[in-house]
């Protein structure tokens, strides 16, 4: 999935090496603000040691359990292809199939119109159903069809392998949203936007789950992983072991990231939300928020952070870009404060992060940096 400031090309470039050295002397690995969990990931299916995922956001706690917390293939499709075949079918008995039909005939498979986004929005909105993302979301990020489809995905989620089904069908909404990567605000019917969204709306949702489930099927942890959905501060303090090594990749966006992803949320937490303005939010306080994409309180929160690791006898990893962010936080800025508790070794790399809204034009839709790798052990007395 796309993911704000992912690390896989990081891995590639020191990371992963370093990653492999410190986890020969480290008992269990933790990643703090795990995100998409592509670095629980890789440590999960490399070493034969207990990996821990931490991340505010639940939608992050899925996606990183339907790989850590298993230790083996999902062998065959049959879990898949059942729950396909029963969303398929309430799908086909749904009272939203008169809609998504009168929707289909307005535009068929012709070109895409202003006309035909405002119709598809009024639809959705006209028609009351206790789907999740029908009223929130169709006409805007999904089209009719693909939100009737992801809420009979929903509805008929399977009780085996669960949490697998739903990281898949988390996954393919990431991809199939019109939207630039995230879930900010949706491309609206502008000339200029209409192509992408007639693109996004081609998609078909029961493909690409079929397709995303199988994937993540194939892969496993060596050991069983556990997942929190909660706060790095709080976790710190009440269970980070000595002997862990800790992965510490923090927020750089001074906009809180439950804003670039709360579709995804509202899919991991299956319940309807009431949604406002243009992004079509949940309300502030149903989204989570961290003091390290607050710029008035970043520098307190790395603060506090560190003083909690530097009370436990662990190694932590921090990257973070050297350069200034939006939310008050530069990689030079955290160097500086771990300096104060530990012995830090720093490493530089050159990288590049998708902006995930970028049009090449106001915003590069991708932006080079310096990454610095900060590592942190406990000063020698």
């Amino acid at each position: 999935m796309k993911y704000m400031g992912s690390k896989r090309k990081l891995l590639k470039k020191g990371l992963g090496d370093l990653l492999r050295q410190e986890m020969r002397k480290a008992s269990r690995f933790v990643d703090l603000f795990s995100g998409s969990g592509v670095v629980s990931r890789f440590v999960a299916s490399r070493f034969n040691k207990k990996v821990v995922s931490v991340d505010l956001q639940l939608f992050s706690s899925v996606i990183s359990a339907a790989y850590i917390c298993r230790t083996k293939k999902i062998k065959g499709s049959v879990i898949v292809d059942t729950w396909i075949e029963a969303a398929k079918r309430d799908y086909a008995s749904s009272r939203e199939r008169a809609i998504v039909d009168e929707w289909s005939d307005s535009c068929g498979d012709k070109k895409l119109f202003k006309k035909d986004v405002l119709f598809a929005r009024k639809l959705c909105a006209k028609h009351i159903c206790d789907g999740v993302t029908w009223n929130a979301y169709g006409g805007y990020y999904l089209s009719p069809r693909q939100a009737l489809q992801v809420d009979c995905l929903l509805r008929t989620l399977p009780s085996e392998f669960r949490t697998e089904c739903l990281a898949a069908l988390i996954s393919t909404v990431s991809k199939t949203v019109a939207a630039p990567g995230h879930t900010a605000q949706p491309f609206q019917p502008t000339r200029d936007a209409l192509p992408y969204i007639e693109e996004a709306w081609r998609r078909d949702v029961f493909c690409g789950v079929e397709r995303d489930f199988k994937e993540i099927a194939k892969r496993h942890s060596r050991v069983c992983g556990q997942v929190v959905c909660g706060d790095a501060q709080t976790f710190v303090e009440e269970q980070l072991q000595d002997g862990d090594l800790v992965f510490i990749d923090p927020p750089y966006s001074g906009v809180q990231y439950s804003r670039f992803y709360h579709v995804l949320e509202t899919v991991a937490k299956r319940t309807r939300v009431t949604v406002f303005g243009k992004g079509r939010y949940p309300s502030f306080a149903e989204r989570p928020q961290s003091a390290f994409s607050n710029k008035g309180t970043s520098e307190e929160a790395v603060g506090k952070l560190l003083a909690a690791l530097s009370k436990k006898r662990v190694v932590a990893v921090v990257t973070f870009p050297c350069e200034l962010c939006s939310n008050g936080l530069s990689g030079r800025k955290i160097g500086d404060e771990a300096r104060k508790l530990f012995e830090v070794t720093e490493i530089q790399r050159r990288n590049d992060f998708s902006t995930l809204g970028g049009n090449n034009t106001i915003r590069d839709a991708r932006q080079k940096t310096t990454e610095l790798i900060l590592v942190l052990r406990h000063k020698k007395r």
